[in-house]
């Protein structure tokens, strides 16, 4: 068999090629770029340098390249130093080595210096695995263009046009530059055959396929199945790696151990146990987390990394780590993993800002023991481990601690950290260790479990081995402290744009049992996983210590909130909720953080009289946080965050300036504001008001409170959600779907379904798009009907069978209601408008709420006062931000509870009034925020209410429309902040074409794989090529249907199976066996393959897909795409 390879000879002549094509076609100086030329001298030696540039043959060679291909570093000294050799062989004045993903250009000779600064230039050329990959069109683009740049650097280079050629040499790299440099470059080349041989072996082994699964969503990501995926498991898997084997060397040069000695290893799984043999030692030492193996060191070395994992462990082996010193290497473990890097592998950094505002509230004593139970790579715990050390200088110099310096190893065991995750818990270790390798004796406190599984004074697993080690205890097990002084974290799912459906497997039931049987507290199910780490990390919290987390800000309004509120009024003074009014504090995530600062107390009293500060930062924190850097310019920042916590602090009145705002509120007020004295319990209330209410706010609400004028809106009216129709592709038709079913006309309304259809405060149908499908009757009702037919075909797309449509009976009636007269919407941006719905009254989409006033004479005056300014200002505090406080979202409960003035107690001349000048604004188009304010017959319209019926002044008037100009601003200023969706999010078509693959096999195609050598008598049924193909049955048996036009009927359920699956095959003549026993049999046995499939299908999507909705779209899709890949088989076959 003749068999074809893309080789490193194969790549060279390729690029051979193109390099002298576009020599000729751009007229560059150099003659030729020719291939292994024999480089020999006087005394015989001989080498073959893969490519040269020749400038003039046959005796002026301006560079020789060594072309690689992508597995091999460009940087491995091995490579540098033979095409040195050779370039110095016959005085070649330039080098480069290239491995199609990057090519450095070298000086050859530079008297007095080191290889590395010798460097020229380095690029970055393209990202690819395989040499054969230059044969994709737009990788053969990009190599050719930076051929034409490489070729077009070196003219200038070798004919010296340059004119300052030293600024065209790279910068003289530290030594710690240097050896990061060389091992990031390894990590780029070594990952490649990892993830080629991943990529083979989850074709091969679906039990593997799973487990990299589950791996996944341990980390909180979702696994796609994609190359990406892979990508992302061998890079981690050689970072790992690279950790264990620099962290082994620094443990060689303090403790003599013994240099990894592997040069006479030539397999993967002989190198994999020899290495982890030098790593046992490690663990012996205590560094288990480090060392430690998880299902990561599981996957196999390939062979093929075997040359290029020897090469480096052998030049790591000769620096000698006490000589280079341990500061450098120290960087050299910070600076490995680029930024961009650790966001691809999932760590994401708390800015350090929040994190030190935090400490500066909760540590403030040298000794303060400190937990972060969701430690990440360690950027609370190393933060706090310098403020530490800040505090016991600043102390001693005040005289109020005995010590002027904390020693490393005390601030050590002052720390603990735990993250469920092993990548981060190994950087975090590492992270701590090295703020001094000298003291390597002193292990970091860092657990590798889930957190909810600790409690506090118990003993509990350091972290878990995958495989036993000999002559070790497989689990080790720690004493875990009972109380901290402080407990600071950023939730892990916060870190990672919050997914509520990410907690599979009950993971969110077992936290709410957790917290109810050790914090006798009952939590809501649709509360965020942050609340779990509130509640549960409070319980490590001292008396008189403190809490300090930084979360998504949606518990200061949402339902669940509640919980949260109760839980902190009950056990803590709340010293201090801390928001941004304009800046992001989560990198990459969509929402608006909060820090939440809280003291635990058993004291009813000093909780009561408690002065709760909420605070708005303004400006950006680096306006109040200078930056951090060396030993003198940390001093100053923290100096800076402690003046800022000592004033937050001691403020106990109304405060703000151009930087921060200050609203202290009594602790018991904010009690007895959400307690219902009917239900005697603690309901919520909405807390955010008091960070970002003006103070017009306030004067409204005490107005109102003077008058005895404002009641809650659910008083007047009542509120109702429009439609919720679990399947708006199916209920909202448009005209020429009408048309295309021709549905009867008596089942089609009027349906708004944003409030961007009208631009009037009337609603007019016909400028809307959309109809509603209103079908209240039976099947039985509707024979012969259009409409019929169309639910059918709603059968056979699955939307019966949606959450919310099977709640129904029947499953397509939404209902019999009249449409309300004042719709409000329930998303708000810069415009506000709220309609009326009494020319057409038109039916309405749950995107809008229905406000049936209980008096219909108040209908107009209701949409008048809910028209004014006051209420496009009053919904900022009664409802919720959302899209990441770009949006104002409010719910039924919001606008029912929402203050509205009693039109019961206004005159009815007030009333006339009301309703006489909202008629002005009824003729005209409503426009966004800032141009309404300016209008005439807005500006009446406010006056009356705000001044004529409320007291205020006109000077209130004014400062109602710039805050609520400021609020829109606000808006509009974080839309245009909002992440750049650099990752889409899961491609669920690739998840399901990958998935598909390897599902196919459990099924044959059908009918011919399952009928075998029948040699009885047939039956043949002509079909007509299917676009819809539907399965039923009714009072005349069961019947088949493609196309609407049934094809066939009878009270035979196996032979209309048979025939509907042949169809789903692709077949367009059905034969079907006349003997019914025997078709019985076929359709038994496939359909047992295929429950067989769904069953191996739904343990693959479970144990890889996190999110509930996507894994749902992603088993229908898949079992569609195996349909496909059968009916391909079945004519690539021949198969009828």
């Amino acid at each position: 068999m003749v068999s074809v390879g893309y080789d490193e000879r194969w790549l060279q002549g390729k690029i051979l090629i193109w390099m002298n094509e576009i020599l000729r076609e751009y007229g560059l100086p150099f003659e030729a770029v020719e291939q292994e030329v024999k480089i020999s001298t006087p005394k015989g030696l001989r080498r073959y340098p893969d490519l040269i540039v020749w400038y003039k043959k046959p005796d002026k060679i301006a560079c020789l390249i060594e072309l690689k291909v992508p597995t091999i570093d460009v940087y491995s000294d091995d490579l540098v130093n033979d095409a040195l050799q050779k370039a110095m062989l016959v005085g070649i004045p330039f080098f480069a080595t290239w491995n199609l993903n990057k090519l450095v250009l070298w000086e050859t000779f530079k008297p007095g210096t080191s290889l590395f600064d010798r460097r020229l230039k380095h690029w970055d050329v393209v990202d690819v695995k395989l040499p054969s990959d230059i044969e994709r069109p737009e990788i053969e683009k990009a190599v050719k263009a930076f051929i034409l740049e490489f070729l077009t650097e070196l003219t200038r280079l070798y004919e010296r046009k340059l004119p300052r050629p030293e600024a065209y040499v790279l910068p003289k790299l530290y030594p710690d530059d240097i050896m990061v440099l060389r091992l990031r470059s390894a990590v780029d080349s070594l990952y490649i055959p990892i993830s080629l041989y991943i990529l083979k072996k989850k074709e091969e082994d679906l039990n593997f396929r799973r487990k990299v699964g589950e791996w996944f969503v341990n980390q909180g990501w979702i696994f796609s199945g994609s190359e990406e995926d892979y990508d992302r498991l061998a890079r981690q898997t050689v970072y790992l790696l690279i950790n264990k084997l620099l962290f082994y060397n620094v443990l060689r040069s303090k403790f003599k151990l013994e240099p990894i000695v592997i040069s006479d290893v030539t397999t993967s799984e002989g190198l994999k146990e020899r290495l982890q043999r030098y790593f046992n030692t490690g663990i012996r030492l205590g560094y288990g987390i480090i060392f430690a193996a998880d299902f990561l060191e599981t996957i196999p070395i390939p062979d093929e990394a075997v040359d290029e994992l020897k090469k480096l462990i052998a030049e790591l082996n000769k620096y000698d780590f006490s000589e280079i010193g341990y500061d450098i290497i120290g960087k050299v473990f910070e600076k490995l993993i680029p930024k961009i890097e650790r966001h691809k592998l999932g760590q994401y950094f708390t800015r350090t800002d929040v994190v030190d505002l935090i400490l500066g509230f909760t540590v403030k004593h040298p000794n303060a023991r400190v937990l972060d139970p969701a430690c990440g790579s360690g950027t609370f715990l190393v933060r706090a481990y310098q403020r530490k050390k800040y505090l016991a200088e600043k102390l001693y110099r005040e005289g109020r601690y005995d010590k002027p310096r904390k020693l490393h190893n005390e601030v050590i065991n002052e720390l603990w950290g735990v993250d469920i995750a092993k990548f981060p818990a190994h950087l975090s270790e590492i992270n701590l260790v090295i703020r001094d390798l000298e003291a390597l004796e002193n292990r970091p406190n860092i657990v590798c479990r889930d957190f909810f599984e600790i409690q506090p004074g118990t003993r509990t697993l350091l972290y878990e081995l995958a495989y036993k080690i000999p002559d070790m205890h497989e689990e080790v097990e720690v004493e875990f402290p009972a109380e901290f002084d402080a407990v600071v974290t950023n939730p892990p799912y916060t870190r990672q744009e919050e997914i509520e459906d990410m907690l599979i497997g009950g993971y969110k039931e077992r936290l709410r049992a957790l917290v109810k049987k050790m914090h006798k507290i009952d939590v809501g199910m649709r509360s965020s996983i942050y609340v779990y780490f509130f509640i549960h990390g409070g319980a490590f919290v001292r008396d008189g210590g403190r809490l300090g987390l930084v979360t998504f800000n949606s518990w200061l309004d949402v339902d669940f909130g509640k919980y949260l509120q109760e839980y902190f009024l009950r056990n803590f003074k709340i010293i201090a909720v801390i928001e941004p009014k304009y800046e992001k504090w989560f990198e990459d995530a969509d929402v608006t953080a909060a820090i939440t600062i809280l003291e635990r107390t058993d004291d009813p009293k000093e909780r009561d009289e408690n002065l709760v500060k909420f605070v708005q930062i303004k400006v950006p924190l680096r306006e109040l946080i200078p930056e951090p850097g060396d030993v003198d310019q940390d001093r100053i920042r923290w100096e800076a965050i402690d003046k800022l916590v000592e004033f937050i602090e001691k403020t106990d009145k109304y405060y703000e300036d151009s930087r921060i705002r200050i609203f202290p509120k009594k602790q018991r007020e904010l009690w007895d504001e959400g307690y219902d004295d009917e239900k005697e319990r603690y309901v919520g209330s909405k807390w955010g008001k008091y960070i970002r209410a003006p103070e017009i706010f306030f004067k409204i609400l005490q107005h109102g409170a003077e008058r005895e004028i404002l009641v809650p809106l659910k008083e007047l009216a009542a509120v109702r959600r429009g439609f919720t129709t679990g399947s708006d592709e199916f209920f909202y038709l448009d005209n020429d779907r009408v048309a295309r079913w021709g549905i009867e006309r008596r089942y089609l309304h009027p349906v708004i379904i944003s409030p961007r259809e009208s631009k009037d405060i009337v609603i007019d149908k016909s400028k809307l798009k959309y109809k509603v499908l209103l079908v209240n009757e039976p099947k039985e009702e509707l024979a012969g009907t259009n409409v019929l037919k169309y639910i059918e075909w709603g059968e056979t797309q699955g939307f019966h069978l949606r959450d919310t449509c099977r709640s129904r009976i029947p499953w397509y009636a939404l209902g019999a209601k009249e449409p309300g007269p004042i719709l409000w919407h329930r998303r708000h941006y810069s415009r506000h408008i709220v309609f009326l719905n009494i020319k057409d009254r038109v039916y309405v989409d749950d995107g809008l709420f229905e406000i049936i006033p209980h008096n219909e004479k108040y209908v107009l005056p209701l949409a008048a006062l809910l028209n004014s300014t006051m209420y496009a200002f009053l919904k900022f505090f009664y409802g919720r931000g959302t899209a990441g406080g770009r949006a104002i979202e409010t719910g039924g409960i919001d606008i029912a509870k929402m203050p509205i003035i009693d039109l019961r107690k206004l005159d009815r001349y007030v009333i006339d009034k009301l309703a006489s000048i909202f008629s002005k604004l009824l003729e005209r188009p409503i426009e966004n925020i800032e141009s309404e304010v300016k209008k005439p017959d807005r500006r009446e319209l406010d006056r009356l209410i705000l001044v004529d019926i409320l007291g205020l002044e006109d000077k209130d008037l004014e400062d109602l429309y710039k805050s609520v100009m400021d609020l829109v601003k606000v808006l509009i200023i974080r839309d245009n902040m909002k992440p750049k969706k650099t990752h889409k999010g899961p491609n669920v078509n690739a998840i399901a074409t990958s998935l598909s693959r390897n599902f196919a096999h459990y099924l044959k195609v059908f009918p011919d794989e399952y009928v075998g050598n029948y040699r009885g008598e047939w039956e043949e049924i002509n079909v007509p090529t299917a676009k819809r193909v539907e399965l039923g049955s009714d009072i005349g048996g069961v019947y088949v249907k493609v196309n609407d036009t049934e094809i066939y009927r009878g009270w035979n359920r196996s032979a209309a199976e048979y025939i509907y699956y042949s169809i789903l095959f692709g077949s367009l003549k059905v034969k079907i066996p006349k003997d019914k026993e025997f078709v019985e049999e076929c359709v038994r046995k496939f359909k047992e393959d295929l429950d067989r499939m769904k069953d191996e299908l739904n343990k693959m999507i479970e144990a890889s897909i996190p999110d509930a909705k996507i894994r749902e779209e992603v088993k229908s899709l898949v079992l569609r795409k195996v349909f496909e890949i059968l009916k391909s088989r079945q004519r690539t076959t021949g198969a009828q």
